[in-house]
Formats: structure tokens, C-alpha cells, sequence
């Protein structure tokens, strides 16, 4: 696993403005809003989880959140640490404080962005 710092550095790299990495955060925070309130929509309509279709579509998502949370994280650590230095402050996911650190290789924000976009309602 890397750390922000690398990552920033693969960021640089790769030549990539800040600006973009903001946007890129954007993007992710919107399809992370879009996956969850489809889940609940599919969880409200079939509640018992009778649905076959409903459930293999909660299960891709399920994934894809996962995939895309630990790319929002490591996507706002680079962020912090591009426009704020070491003293960045702890970057907030899911509405608790975590460490600025990625938990994700470097190449996985490029890797969940290429990835599927999952199943909407």
C-alpha cells in the first residue's frame, strides 16, 4: 500500500491539476450518493429480497462502493496534502474522521474510475 505522499507524487507525474482532483473527488462523492439511494430504492421495493435481479444489482453496487469509498479517500488525502502540506487536516469519509493515509494503491482511484458505474434505479 502507499502512502499520500506517493500518491501526490504519482498525481504529479502524471501532471494532474488540482483542480482536476477536485472535480475527480466531485464525481466520485456524486456516484457514491447515486449507488447508495439506488440500493435503498431496490431494499424498498423488494424489502424480503425475493428478487433476484434487485439483489444481484445491491451486490455489484455493494462493490463498487467499497471500490469507490477507498478511492474518495485516498482521492481527498492527495487533495489535502497537494493544496495543504503535511498539516493538512484529517480527511472526513462517510461522516467520521479518518486518517489522511490511503488505504488503496495508488493506481486505484484511475482503477474504480475506469470501473463499472454500477446498477441505478
Amino acid at each position: 500500500m502507499a502512502d499520500s505522499a506517493t500518491f501526490v507524487k504519482f498525481l504529479g507525474e502524471l501532471d494532474v491539476p488540482v483542480g482536476d482532483v477536485a472535480l475527480e473527488i466531485s464525481r466520485v462523492e456524486l456516484q457514491l450518493k447515486a449507488l447508495r439511494s439506488s440500493n435503498a430504492e431496490l431494499r424498498e421495493i423488494d424489502p424480503e429480497g425475493l428478487d433476484d435481479d434487485f439483489q444481484s444489482a445491491i451486490v455489484e453496487n455493494e462493490g463498487l462502493i467499497v471500490k469507490q469509498d477507498a478511492a474518495l479517500v485516498e482521492l481527498r488525502a492527495a487533495l489535502a496534502k497537494m493544496i495543504g502540506g503535511a498539516h493538512a487536516a484529517p480527511v472526513v469519509a462517510g461522516g467520521a474522521a479518518v486518517a489522511s493515509e490511503p488505504t488503496a494503491s495508488p493506481a486505484a482511484p484511475a482503477a474504480a474510475a475506469a470501473a463499472d458505474d454500477g446498477v441505478y434505479l
